[in-house]
Formats: structure tokens, C-alpha cells, sequence
């Protein structure tokens, strides 16, 4: 199939991600893996309707000019998908040398585009996003599914609001203004509204 597989860059727990090249394209090979932990028809259909899953969001996602990696190949039999590989750097790694205000009023624009989509990612962290020529690049649809519920698309951001808040303190409050009055713009307010209710609900719940 012309892959020429690379160094391995993760091993986690859903999947093993490695560098490789495709028809001289650099690219990124995600496989998930047999648990051998799992019942083996339960593990067989959960890593099918996963890898699935993403690959239909990602060509989707790339139908719609949205700033993600391009699917270039998807192995069923051996739940592998073979992707465009990002040259950038993480969001996580780069806080102190990039204008974070910009960065974040594009991630907002980015969020709430995704959401009018109908698609949460499930995993909003700092080491998903991709930075390159000043964009952002969402990576990681592991988790991802279609949702036109409200409380979904609030809780996902809710995910990138804790990541900052524990990962990036010094940061948090600022960049999480920005990412906020611009998902705001392009979003609907209903999706604000429930963050708040979810917060409170999960206050409630600590203190009984």
C-alpha cells in the first residue's frame, strides 16, 4: 500500500500512534490495538465502530474546510487510519511564544465551528491542538461523535476549561476570555447558558 511505517511517537491507551510515509507524504498511522483484557467480540466491535467513527468525522471534517488532518487511507481489517501528518507544534508546549489572544479568538471561532457541525470532539486538551502559520488544528478524533445536544457541546468546552485551568494557571483566565467572546460569536448562546448550569449542578453535587 506504499507505507513506509516510522518511528513510534505514542502508545496510549485506545491507540499507537507512529510516523511513516505514504507515496512520499509524511503521514501519521494510528492503530488501535487489541486488549487482551477486553472480551474478544466486545474489544473486536469497540475498536470496528471506533476507527470507524473517526474516519467518517475526519472526511467529513475535511468536506467542510475544517482544520484537521486529511484522511489518507483507512485499513478496517486492521483498524488502522492513515493520516496527514501536521508539521506544527502543540498548543501545549507553545504558551510562552506565540500571541495568545489571536490564538484563542481562532480556537473559539474553531470550537464553535465544529459544534455547528454537530460533531464533539470528547478530548479538548492542549496537546490536541496544533499550532501552524498562526492556525489551529484540531487532532485526536478518538473520542469524537455526532451531537446536536446542547449539554454535550457545553461539556466539551468545559473539558478545555479545566485543561487550562489545571495545566496553563497562569494563563487560564486570559485565554480562556478570549477563546470564550469569540466562541460566542459564532455560536449559539443556549451552549453558553448550559455551561453555567453544568457548573453549578457539579458544585451542588460536591458539597452534599
Amino acid at each position: 500500500m506504499g507505507l513506509i511505517m516510522g518511528e513510534i511517537l505514542n502508545k496510549g491507551a485506545e491507540a499507537t500512534i507512529s510516523k511513516g510515509i505514504f507515496f512520499d507524504f509524511p503521514v501519521i498511522i494510528k492503530t488501535r490495538k487489541e486488549k487482551k483484557y477486553r472480551n474478544s467480540n466486545i474489544d473486536l466491535r469497540l475498536r470496528k465502530e471506533r476507527s470507524i467513527q473517526e474516519a467518517r468525522i475526519l472526511l467529513y471534517l475535511s468536506e467542510q474546510k475544517f482544520n484537521t488532518p486529511k484522511v489518507y487511507d483507512f485499513d478496517k481489517s486492521n483498524f488502522t487510519l492513515i493520516m496527514e501528518f501536521i508539521d506544527g507544534v502543540t498548543l501545549k508546549h507553545s504558551f510562552e511564544d506565540i500571541k495568545l489572544d489571536a490564538i484563542f479568538e481562532e480556537l473559539g471561532k474553531q470550537i464553535a465551528k465544529l459544534h455547528n457541525l454537530n460533531i464533539i470532539h470528547g478530548d479538548l486538551s492542549t496537546s490536541n491542538i496544533i499550532l501552524k502559520s498562526n492556525k489551529t488544528y484540531l487532532i485526536d478524533f478518538g473520542l469524537s461523535y455526532f451531537s446536536t445536544n446542547i449539554e454535550d457541546k457545553a461539556t466539551d468546552i468545559l473539558v478545555l476549561k479545566h485543561i487550562l485551568q489545571s495545566s496553563h494557571p497562569t494563563y487560564f483566565e486570559n485565554t480562556f476570555n478570549h477563546f470564550m467572546n469569540s466562541y460566542k460569536k459564532y455560536a449559539s448562546d443556549n451552549i453558553v447558558n448550559r455551561m453555567s448550569i453544568i457548573e453549578n449542578r457539579v458544585r451542588y453535587k460536591s458539597h452534599i
